[in-house]
């Protein structure tokens, strides 16, 4: 499976053990820019890391390190350095909270729309047998589709 840069060097953090606020703080911004780096996520991994790192700092220290806290505000995760609209819809497409399910973000909708998929987001939830590990891979690769604008390879 082809990871974008994001998403292999999420995985490669996971992998390295750094998957919770604390074990973030463990480690330094210049060993966690080298990690982002090494996984593809070059562009920006200067900046990356330090949001990383100060973002790891907040959730614990305002938040507990439970991000389950922030379920209900939208804003409060626009208060994290980096985190904008396009993150929080990145967050809520990908973490399955039932509050929140069906979410559907304008990519992945726009995409649907352009394949012809004309269903919101509860219809689509349907196709999906109504399990939200399937509608959250769906809602991904709607999203994957639009950012690569591969509507002919994904419409066969």
């Amino acid at each position: 499976m082809n990871l974008t840069p994001g998403a292999a060097a999420c995985k490669a953090l996971m992998n390295t053990g750094l998957g919770s606020p604390e074990a973030m703080l463990t480690i330094t911004r210049q060993q966690c820019q080298m990690i982002l780096a090494q996984n593809g996520y070059d562009r920006y991994e200067e900046k990356a890391a330090s949001f990383l790192l100060d973002d790891a700092r907040q959730l614990l220290t305002q938040y507990g390190g439970d991000l389950n806290v922030l379920r209900e505000e939208r804003n409060l995760l626009k208060k994290f350095r980096g985190v904008g609209d396009g993150g929080v819809d990145i967050f809520f497409r990908e973490l399955v909270w039932e509050e929140l399910a069906p979410f559907a973000d304008k990519k992945a909708l726009k995409a649907a729309r352009l394949l012809d998929i004309r269903a919101p987001p509860k219809e689509l939830l349907s196709l999906c047998d109504m399990d939200l590990t399937k509608y959250v891979r769906l809602i991904a690769a709607l999203v994957r589709v639009e950012l690569s604008k591969s509507y002919r390879e994904a419409d066969k």
